[in-house]
């Protein structure tokens, strides 16, 4: 070696250039560090935005399930207004009716009591007056009769067949709203995992 070379090595320049490279190794590793703490932030900063992201969108989807299920209910509580009004025209419907059998009963009760007093005038009328008159009131008798009841069950029916609609509509709705429910109890369940 040479002694203008060693003497170089342990000058004093040499070593403030050794001391300023090992400060700049130190300073660069601690900035490396930090470089490194910040991107591990980020990243899980990252993560947590993207987790706030899934929740808000599942919760949206949740507040559109309440929404329907809260305009389902409604139409499912319009349903079940429409249904009691036509099981209280139903029941009006079969008072009425009870009505008219009584009317056809008290009906063929005076057609039998005009019978008989047509009967006892018999010696003053022909037979054949008697047994025309009595056929005519019991025809007339027997047609408004029939006739009643005819409208009775043709009411009957439409009622039935507005009464089913309505069940059958009532059942959609409430499936409906289960189905919404569940998908809200699987989303609940989903964003408290997050």
């Amino acid at each position: 070696m040479n002694p203008d070379t060693s003497k170089y090595a342990h000058s004093e320049e040499a070593k403030h250039i050794i001391k300023q490279n090992e400060f700049f190794h130190e300073e660069n590793r601690k900035l490396r560090d930090e470089i490194a703490d910040q991107k591990n932030q980020y990243d899980i900063l990252e993560n947590e935005v993207e987790s706030r992201e899934k929740q808000v969108t599942y919760m949206r989807g949740l507040l559109k399930n309440f929404i329907a299920i809260s305009e389902q209910e409604k139409d499912l509580s319009d349903c079940k207004e429409n249904k009691i009004k036509m099981e209280v025209k139903l029941s009006q419907l079969r008072r009425s009716n009870h009505w008219i059998l009584f009317q056809t009963i008290w009906l063929q009760f005076i057609s039998i009591a005009l019978s008989v007093f047509f009967a006892r005038f018999t010696h003053f009328m022909s037979p054949l007056n008697v047994l025309t008159t009595l056929f005519a009131i019991n025809a007339i008798t027997t047609k408004l009769a029939d006739k009643k009841n005819r409208e009775f069950l043709e009411k009957e029916i439409k009622l039935h067949e507005e009464l089913t609609v309505f069940q059958k509509k009532n059942n959609v709705l409430v499936n409906e709203i289960v189905d919404i429910r569940k998908a809200c109890d699987f989303l609940n369940e989903y964003v408290d995992a997050l």
